[in-house]
């Protein structure tokens, strides 16, 4: 072996002791009841839906080929995303970006291969009625590489092949499915999220140090990369001014990040702890098969002492300086033959060293080229059926209908669209503190068939446990989600926490999307109309709020054969009167129709009246314990006892029988206050004014219901988000209440 050879054998070797001890130092730090979270760059991702592509991570000795490191590249892969941690990987927010842009890429590329295939399925058929006559299997393999290539990979296409978008998007949504991959926000452990201002002061001397070793890069990337080494500072800051024994990791291949965080001080390498995917590399037989850590670390501590016998001829050792151990045993090697025959037998161990690095748990495939592929699958189908290329066709059709599901769950698990999601949660969260709650609006989630889910309630319900991780889970499970669900998804959140112009904006988005979900629509209208009940500025927006509403109402019955009576089509009637009772009270404390009239408003005792009659409806529903009954019943009960204070109080009329206002206001008590935690002071308010003039005139009574009362009204004038009609009502009752309660 010359003296170069093996000075490159040596270099490698000592790499691998190097990465040895990286490794080992991280077992150690786990054992000691550290616990480390690892977040991936996007080239990592792609090491896994793309192996070939990025077998360089693979490699360990320089005299292997690229061309024969692809098996070792997919074990490489399978290793860190499957057997590195217990938790997912973590996405961080400052790739999003990028790799929103590289998941597009790689769909674009699918979807013009697609339409390729498509059009060489003209070719096949010719192709296959030469074969008729022919009978020659040969030509016909060859007829079809020569011209149907594209169409050729999507029916062939196994393990073994070259890598294509189609499987790189359907790796990546394995991933997703199996939650290997998610995004860091989304996970139980994280509080503390870095603000902007603290990202961009860290980022700054990143910026420019990377700037430096990478003045090709462009800009925007650099700045990508300083701000995940910035966040990834930023958290293990947190988590150690937090007293935790939790660290996050960064994997990544890029060679400009690993040369500025080699300059670095060892306190800033604890802070960014940086791995390469390579440093797993040369120990996954051993990581696939013992999943138990003392084990494996007991294996490595062998393979650790091993080199350092191999080594100690040359008086080196692997706890010194990486840079200099690997300088200082190259010039060692370099310096000539007395160190080489201080190593007896170095051939020998190297070769026995190789043999057991390359026997790893990859991919175990025999390897056809694609002529043998093509001709045993040709000779498998043909003769099957007279109709081949329809099925061939419909083949083609599934696994386009396959990978957009791939696609559309990776994107919005990941991508930009859970970035709404995160910004509707935090809205939620920042209204939960504040301990005010609106009624909850009786929002249906369906199945693309047509069926009720359940998600939505489901989502509100840990939504008021504060658990948005289970929040992510439900929407990475069961059906892949749309985009216009997931924006209206994201406009249930916002709704809940009165973020009303959120609420819009989303339903909108929604609605964009309605084409690929038809169930979406009608509550995407219907939403919107909600929120503009709750945020009304101008007159028009009534006009606008009753159009919402009918075209929901219009939809819904289309998708439900023209459903009159279920409590899914009672709620837009119901709507429609709330925003009948929400114009009223306009009208008298905040008018903003001065000069306009509105000939859908109909007289308060006709709205009265329908009223009523819905809520007579209901009693139909007087078993049914379901969410959408309960918000419904809710909310006309609601809706009566508010009305009949408008009447009573502010109309001066008595066109009402108050014992069936006194039922239904019961009903509404019974309703709510099982649930005190909720407080809805819209709810309270309204029970409370009820009760008062139904005992008014009781003198023994009356005076005790006033004080309570009045603090109750005093007390929903500090409440967020009110109408804007809310707060002269309020006063308004106020004084009704001091002149009313003088007997």
């Amino acid at each position: 072996m010359s003296t170069k050879k093996l000075q490159k054998y040596y270099k490698n070797l000592a790499q691998i002791r190097l990465d040895l001890k990286i490794v080992l130092d991280d077992l150690a730090y786990q054992k000691a009841g550290g616990h480390i979270f690892y977040a991936v760059d996007n080239n990592v991702i792609i090491l896994y839906s793309n192996p070939e592509g990025k077998r360089e991570y693979a490699q360990i000795f320089d005299d292997e080929k690229l061309k024969d490191l692809k098996f070792s590249a997919y074990s490489l892969a399978e290793y860190i995303f499957k057997h590195l941690a217990n938790e997912p990987l973590l996405t961080l927010p400052t790739l999003y970006t990028e790799f929103t842009y590289i998941f597009e890429a790689i769909w674009k590329d699918h979807h013009e291969g697609h339409k390729v295939a498509q059009g060489q399925l003209a070719e096949l058929e010719a192709l296959f009625k030469a074969y008729q006559t022919t009978l020659d299997i040969e030509e016909l393999v060859a007829g079809m590489l020569r011209h149907c290539d594209t169409l050729c990979r999507y029916l062939v296409q196994d393990d073994a092949s070259a890598t294509d978008s189609d499987t790189e998007i359907q790796r990546i949504g394995e991933l997703v499915d199996s939650n290997k991959l998610a995004d860091i926000q989304s996970q139980a452990w994280f509080h503390d999220k870095p603000s902007l201002a603290a990202l961009y002061l860290e980022s700054k001397p990143w910026y420019e140090k990377l700037r430096k070793v990478r003045p090709d890069r462009p800009l925007h990337r650099i700045l990508d990369d300083a701000k995940t080494l910035a966040y990834v500072a930023l958290v293990n800051r947190a988590l150690q001014a937090a007293g935790s024994k939790q660290k996050l990791y960064f994997i990544t291949g890029d060679k400009g990040i690993h040369k500025v965080i080699a300059a670095e001080s060892s306190n800033i390498k604890a802070e960014v702890p940086i791995r390469h995917p390579r440093i797993y590399r040369s120990f996954t037989k051993l990581f696939n098969y013992l999943d138990d850590k003392s084990v494996l670390q007991k294996e490595l501590d062998a393979y650790s002492k091993m080199l350092d016998k191999f080594f100690m001829p040359l008086l080196l050792n692997a706890d010194g300086n990486e840079v200099m151990y690997i300088a200082n045993l190259e010039a060692i090697v370099k310096g000539g033959g007395a160190s080489y025959q201080c190593c007896g037998h170095v051939d020998e161990k190297i070769t026995a060293m190789r043999n057991d690095f390359f026997k790893i748990a990859a991919l175990n495939q025999s390897i056809q080229n694609e002529e043998e592929k093509l001709k045993l699958w040709l000779q498998k189908i043909l003769g099957e059926s007279e109709e081949l290329l329809v099925k061939i066709q419909a083949s083609l059709k599934a696994k386009w209908e396959s990978t957009y599901a791939n696609f559309e769950r990776v994107y919005l698990s990941i991508g930009m669209t859970n970035m709404h999601v995160l910004e509707a949660l935090k809205l939620h969260r920042g209204e939960r503190l504040q301990g005010w709650h609106r009624l909850p609006v009786p929002l249906v989630s369906y199945y693309r068939n047509g069926q009720p889910d359940g998600l939505f309630e489901a989502i509100r319900q840990e939504l008021d446990k504060g658990n948005n991780a289970a929040i992510f889970s439900l929407l990475q499970t069961g059906e892949p989600l749309s985009k216009g669900k997931m924006y209206l998804i994201c406009a249930l959140i916002a709704a809940e926490a009165s973020a009303w112009e959120q609420v819009k904006s989303f339903c909108n988005s929604a609605a964009d999307y309605a084409e690929e979900d038809a169930t979406i629509a009608p509550e995407a209208y219907y939403l919107y109309a909600v929120a503009l009940r709750h945020h009304y500025t101008k007159c028009e927006q009534f006009k606008e709020a009753f159009d919402k509403l009918e075209q929901a109402n219009v939809l819904w019955r289309q998708q439900h054969n023209d459903e009159s009576n279920t409590l899914e089509a009672i709620r837009f009637e119901v709507e429609r009167c709330h925003q009948f009772v929400v114009y009223y009270n306009y009208g008298y404390f905040k008018p903003i129709c001065v000069d306009e009239e509105l000939p859908e408003i109909p007289s308060l005792e006709d709205t009265w009246n329908t009223l009523l009659q819905l809520a007579e409806k209901l009693e139909g529903y007087a078993a049914d314990k379901t969410p959408i009954s309960i918000h419904l019943k809710r909310q006309i009960y609601a809706l009566i006892g508010s009305l009949f204070i408008f009447i009573k109080l502010i109309e001066n009329k008595e066109y009402y029988d108050e014992s069936i206002v006194k039922k239904y206001v019961m009903k509404l008590s019974k309703l709510y206050y099982p649930n005190p935690e909720q407080q809805m002071y819209y709810v309270e308010v309204t029970i409370a004014f009820c009760i008062y003039i139904f005992d008014l005139g009781n003198n023994e009574h009356s005076q005790e219901k006033y004080n309570k009362l009045k603090i109750k009204v005093e007390e929903s004038l500090s409440c967020p988000d009110k109408l804007a009609y809310e707060e002269p009502k309020r006063r308004y009752l106020l004084e009704v209440l001091k002149a009313k309660s003088k007997f």
